[in-house]
């Protein structure tokens, strides 16, 4: 499965959150650092998250997620696409949004 993250810079440091996974969040100091975070901040979300419930969520569109956000995103955030497969393990490259 791979989910949409919004990377954003917040006085220094970069947050990252995905839309599709409530509490799903990570911080660093640089954007590659927070995507990293996010990478093991995805994996453990989903960790705990499947020893309730059965499936993932669904992941959204990157169109869905475009429009969900539009106009709430601040200038200069970037939109990565982070994979999650059936092991656990995640990876993600970065993009401009």
């Amino acid at each position: 499965m791979r989910y949409f993250a919004i990377v954003e810079s917040h006085d220094g440091e970069y947050g990252v959150s995905f839309p599709d996974l409530p509490g799903c969040v990570a911080m660093g100091a640089t954007p590659e650092a927070a995507l990293s975070n996010a990478v093991l901040a995805l994996r453990d979300w989903s960790a705990t998250y499947l020893r309730q419930e059965p499936l993932m969520p669904t992941p959204s569109s990157e169109q869905a997620v475009r429009q969900a956000y539009e106009g709430d995103i601040a200038p200069g955030a970037a939109l990565a696409l982070v994979a999650l497969d059936e092991a656990g393990d995640a990876s993600a490259p970065l993009s401009r949004l």
